[in-house]
């Protein structure tokens, strides 16, 4: 098959729009917001999560994540503040985006320990699941550690 110039249509591109302050608590009203850290790892925070300000964040998942700024999808309405009960959804948010898929298997254990997640006292399925990849892989990389 070959692709002639003319007829290839390209995706619009679109920038990258600046997201709210992430040095303060909010909720996603309606939209999506992405944390960014200094690492290129990535939060994503939908409409109805919230993001806890990086002040509230634990010091282990703070230097896990190192977050710097926000982008946002066009029509993102945040909401700045949290109530005091809405912290642990959101810390919650948080800590399972960065034990499935911040960082490679073995960060993700190596944090699940720093957190004092007893993972090493888990069936290793469970465990695999707690950090987002399969038991074999687990395996392996347990084996090499």
């Amino acid at each position: 098959m070959i692709l002639d110039a003319s007829t290839v249509t390209l995706p619009d591109y679109h920038w990258a729009l600046q997201g709210p302050d992430i040095s303060s608590a909010f909720r996603v009203v309606q939209g999506l917001v992405v944390v960014q850290s200094a690492t290129n790892m990535a939060l994503v925070i939908p409409a109805g999560g919230a993001w806890p300000g990086v002040q509230r964040l634990s010091p282990t998942l703070l230097a896990h994540l190192e977050p710097r700024s926000a982008t946002q999808v066009p029509d993102t309405v945040v909401a700045y503040g949290l109530d005091e009960a809405d912290q642990p959804s959101a810390q919650a948010l948080v800590l399972v985006q960065a034990l499935t898929s911040l960082g490679t298997v073995a960060e993700r254990l190596a944090l699940a320990e720093r957190l004092q997640i007893p993972v090493r006292k888990m069936n290793r399925r469970t465990c695999a699941s707690v950090l987002g990849t399969t038991r074999v892989h687990l395996s392996k990389v347990l084996s090499e550690m």
